[in-house]
């Protein structure tokens, strides 16, 4: 008991540190932890509020399909827009959910940005920690950013093969499985500080 609080304690301080506006919810929308750069966003958002400790959306239909989305059942991560704010809802795996926060049960993190938030790591950083491609680059920088594959696919005149490949390889090369395993990753991993500052590496550390 004694551990697992101090684990509790331990990530809510870490994600306190970030910069990048992060809340732990439940399925229903009620919030278990939201870090300050989180509670800076809400609070001069006119899309969200909280209201007896949840999350309350200027548009329900909005607020009922992000329910389904932070389900621990739902799937890979999905983005959703309103009014300017974008919100990636990434379902925590069962064995994380269960030993996030306590018994407080947590279901899926949030990801909140405003327009003026960094949409994604620098390419420079990717590759030079992750050995990606310059495609894997661009393909890695949009999942991040919240496109689907299709809008990928799209933008980029690109075969749905090609995509699929990519994918494979900027998995096998991350160690992620899913895009919202990515948006753990960048949030948790070596990048996270220059990720969500928004920073390019140093000079002196690109070989």
């Amino acid at each position: 008991m004694r551990q697992q609080a101090t684990a509790d304690r331990d990530l809510e301080q870490a994600l306190d540190r970030l910069a990048t506006a992060v809340i732990i919810v439940t399925a229903g929308l009620r919030v278990v932890f939201m870090n300050r750069a989180a509670a800076h966003l809400v609070n001069r958002c006119s899309a969200v509020t909280v209201l007896n400790n949840r999350l309350v959306f200027s548009d329900a239909a909005f607020a009922t399909r992000l329910k389904t989305l932070t389900r621990r059942d739902s799937g890979a991560a999905a983005t959703r827009s309103i009014e300017g704010l974008r919100v990636i809802a990434a379902p925590l795996p069962p064995a994380a959910a269960e030993r996030g926060l306590g018994d407080a049960g947590a279901d899926a993190l949030l990801f909140l940005a405003g327009p003026d938030t960094p949409r994604a790591p620098d390419s420079r950083l990717l590759r030079d920690l992750y050995g990606l491609s310059v495609a894997e680059c661009r393909l890695a920088q949009e999942l991040i950013g919240g496109a689907s594959l299709d809008q990928v696919r799209e933008r980029f005149r690109l075969s749905r093969n090609t995509v699929k490949t990519q994918l494979k390889s900027v998995f096998r090369k991350t160690g992620a499985r899913s895009q919202g395993d990515l948006m753990r990753l960048f949030l948790s991993g070596p990048e996270a500080d220059l990720f969500v500052a928004g920073r390019s590496p140093a000079p002196d550390s690109i070989e």
